[in-house]
C-alpha cells in the first residue's frame, strides 16, 4: 500500500540490522489530509525517502 517505507543496513558477512520505518507516500497523503494541508509532490517525497534509506543502508524496500 505504500503507507510505510522500510529500510535496513546490511552487515558485513551475514545478516542485517533492525528494520527502520518511515512514512510512505500514501501515509504522507493521509496525514496531509487529516491536517487539511497540501500533500507532498510524489517525486520529491520519493527522493527524500531514497536519500533517507541510502544514507547508511544498502537495502531499501517498501513495507
Amino acid at each position: 500500500m505504500g503507507m510505510l517505507f522500510a529500510f535496513r543496513e546490511s552487515l558485513y558477512g551475514d545478516g542485517t540490522t533492525q528494520t527502520r520505518h518511515a512514512l510512505g507516500y500514501s501515509g504522507a497523503r493521509l496525514i496531509a489530509a487529516q491536517r487539511a494541508q497540501t500533500p507532498p509532490a510524489p517525486a520529491k517525497y520519493a527522493l527524500g525517502l531514497e536519500r533517507l534509506g541510502a544514507r547508511r543502508c544498502s537495502h531499501t524496500g517498501w513495507a
